[in-house]
């Protein structure tokens, strides 16, 4: 498996009504991904941040007219210690739970 990210690729618009519909239909099956490969979309996403950095902060000068020290503060470095957060957390977090006090009509469900 590869772990670069590819170039950005614009979608046309006439493609989003089907992205869209197969996103809703994914949803609706309720599958999910498994863990291990949340953590490498987490861990894809960090090193994007960390990556284009620059770009980042100067999208967001642009846009938003955020200094440099202040985009790395309140935008990048928090968005990275929450990847980091999730990447350590995420199979603690996704453990099935016993549910204290549930009322015994609803324990068949």
């Amino acid at each position: 498996m590869s772990s670069s990210i590819p170039p950005f690729e614009a979608t046309a618009v006439d493609e989003i009504p089907g992205a869209v519909e197969t996103l809703r239909t994914t949803y609706m099956s309720l599958r999910t991904k498994d863990i291990q490969f949340r953590l490498v979309q987490l861990r894809k996403l960090y090193w994007a941040v960390e990556d284009n950095s620059a770009l980042l902060e100067a999208a967001l000068m642009k846009d938003l007219r955020k200094c440099k020290h202040d985009v790395i503060l309140t935008e990048l470095n928090w968005v990275k210690t929450e990847i980091l957060d999730m990447v350590k957390n995420l199979e603690k977090w996704s453990k099935d739970e016993p549910i204290v006090g549930l009322p015994i009509t609803f324990w068949p469900m």
